[in-house]
Parts: C-alpha cells; sequence; structure tokens
C-alpha cells in the first residue's frame, strides 16, 4: 500500500467535502445533496452499487448510503461501518466529520482489492443522532435492511479521524 497516495486521498475528501462543499445538513440541502452525490459516484467509481435509504427530514429529502461487499466464508456475519456526512451548523464539518467519511471512502477502496471473510457492509449517514452507538437507523424497517438475514459480527462508527499536522 502506497500510504502516500493513500493520505493524499484522505486529504482530498476532506477538502471536497469541508472545503469545495462546505457545511452540510437541511439547512444547507445543496450542499448535503452535494455531499451525498460526492460520495455516490466515489463509490460507483469503486464498482460498488450504492442502495440509498431516503427519508425525509424538515422537509428536506435525506439519504443513508450503503454499499455491501459480500464475504467468503461467513456471509450471513456482518461486519458493520459508518459515518455520517452532514455537518453542525456553522461549521464545514472538516473534523466532524468529513474525516471520517474520507477514512469510509478509503476503505471501501481497500475492501475493492480483498475478499473478506465476512459481509462488509459500509453506510454513509446523515441527520442521525451523533452519539456513540446511536447511528443506526432508528426505524426498524432501516435497521433491518441493514443486517437483514444475518447477524452483525462488529459494528464500528468512524468519527473525527486524524488530527491536523503542521510543521514549523
Amino acid at each position: 500500500m502506497n500510504t502516500d497516495a493513500t493520505a493524499e486521498r484522505l486529504r482530498d475528501h476532506v477538502y471536497r467535502l469541508a472545503g469545495t462543499i462546505g457545511e452540510r445538513n437541511v439547512y444547507r440541502p445543496q450542499a448535503l445533496h452535494a455531499a451525498e452525490d460526492y460520495i455516490t459516484q466515489i463509490w460507483h467509481g469503486l464498482g460498488y452499487t450504492v442502495v440509498p435509504q431516503t427519508y425525509t427530514v424538515k422537509g428536506v429529502r435525506s439519504a443513508n448510503l450503503e454499499i455491501t461487499r459480500a464475504g467468503s466464508a461467513s456471509p450471513e456475519e456482518i461486519i458493520l461501518i459508518g459515518a455520517h456526512y452532514d455537518s453542525v451548523i456553522g461549521s464545514p464539518g472538516a473534523n466532524d466529520n468529513a474525516s471520517g467519511v474520507a477514512a469510509l471512502l478509503e476503505l471501501s477502496r481497500l475492501f475493492t482489492t480483498v475478499e473478506p471473510a465476512r459481509t462488509l457492509r459500509l453506510v454513509a449517514f446523515v441527520n442521525g443522532p451523533h452519539e456513540p452507538c446511536a447511528w443506526l437507523p432508528s426505524s426498524t424497517k432501516s435497521r433491518h435492511s441493514l443486517i437483514s438475514g444475518s447477524r452483525a459480527a462488529c459494528s464500528m462508527r468512524v468519527r473525527r479521524a486524524g488530527a491536523a499536522i503542521t510543521s514549523a
């Protein structure tokens, strides 16, 4: 793995989400949709099928985005990894959470080159509570669609990944 190229891709994702797109939430729906389109475009470019879970919040169409890489040995066991792509009001959301989305996108890229033993499900979610373990969709139907016919072997949420490093 070329760590310089990986670091550059991570930076590019953060700059795109936090810099070019900027603050993204239901009060800035164009930016929120631009972030959704960006994530979808990256995943399509990697060969994934993106499954949106759409719903409306404060009159704004929103979508959790899901991709799956089937496991070879234990496909019924799911490793679930998620990151929220919206930002809080008044913030471009570089640290919270363009960095987490960048890590999620890079993980999805890395998994195109390996065949996981368990099924890998990656979710870019939006407008959910941001407390630990609260990011799974609140509706029974949405939760069911994430783990339907399977059992969760592991789940994790990527948030505030990395830190700024500056040189003197």
